[in-house]
């Protein structure tokens, strides 16, 4: 039997879509940080969505707005990230990252 797999997934809703690579990030001990790529199409009947932010459960506002991006993020170990693909209320998506 195997083992199911812990790492985190984006989620996808209709045409939307926000993902985060790599979904772990290894964070060597001489760095205060890593680094991922996060990026986001909300498809054309959103093109006004806003990626959200969560550290650890705490929120930390919107950090990228518009139907489309992409930008590098850092991650700290220790921490998990969560972003949320969001348009008027609606969720879209979501990504995680985890610093190790």
């Amino acid at each position: 039997m195997q083992a199911a797999d812990p790492t985190p997934r984006p989620e996808r809703t209709g045409s939307s879509r926000i993902k985060v690579n790599p979904a772990v990030v290894l964070v060597p001990a001489m760095l205060p940080f890593g680094t991922a790529n996060l990026s986001w199409a909300s498809g054309t009947r959103h093109p006004n969505a806003e990626v959200r932010l969560q550290v650890n459960g705490q929120d930390h506002g919107v950090v990228g707005k518009g139907g489309q991006g992409a930008m590098q993020v850092q991650v700290v170990k220790g921490r998990v990230y969560v972003y949320t693909l969001m348009d008027s209320g609606q969720l879209l998506g979501t990504a995680q990252v985890v610093g190790k």
